[in-house]
């Protein structure tokens, strides 16, 4: 059997991607945009362009696919492209007890491990486990349920 591992909306499913962050508290959505709704935002952006020039939360400042707003909620560095929330092998760990997902993430971030056997558009993702605390560098959740021929498609997640 196969393991393959999967993290994003299987709409854009290349057999290897990353995840996305979908919004989050502050944000509001209106007809010219997204635009956040508190200093936090501000503080952040400040940090990597004192002196302006992000290109605001929709801007893709570094290329690598995740938007300065998706980077801004994984606490990622949006003038890296090398720095973002996804999973960092290629090839997951099969251990005696499952299979490994592992991930890079933040210290101050919560995670979510989601496992489909499908990518069809009527794919299910069920939630293996929530409110997975990051860890400096990479976070790993071992899946114990994985037995069997597969395939498995994991989803990782960034919680409120």
């Amino acid at each position: 059997g196969r393991i393959a591992l999967y993290c994003g909306d299987s709409s854009n499913f290349t057999g290897f991607a990353s995840c996305s962050v979908a919004g989050g508290p502050g944000w509001a959505t209106g007809g010219s945009g997204t635009f956040f709704l508190n200093s936090t935002w501000e503080s952040w952006e400040v940090r990597y362009w004192p002196t302006g020039g992000s290109g605001g939360p929709a801007h893709d400042f570094d290329g690598d696919g995740h938007p300065n707003e998706q980077e801004y909620w994984a606490n990622t560095d949006p003038t890296d492209r090398d720095s973002c929330l996804k999973l960092v092998a290629h090839r997951g760990q099969v251990t005696a007890q499952g299979f490994v997902v592992k991930w890079a993430s933040q210290p101050d971030r919560i995670y979510a491990v989601d496992r489909a056997t499908n990518l069809s558009p009527a794919s299910v993702f069920v939630n293996l486990r929530s409110a997975i605390p990051g860890q400096p560098g990479t976070t790993s959740y071992e899946d114990t349920s994985a037995t069997g021929l597969g395939p498995y498609f994991y989803r990782v997640r960034l919680e409120p």
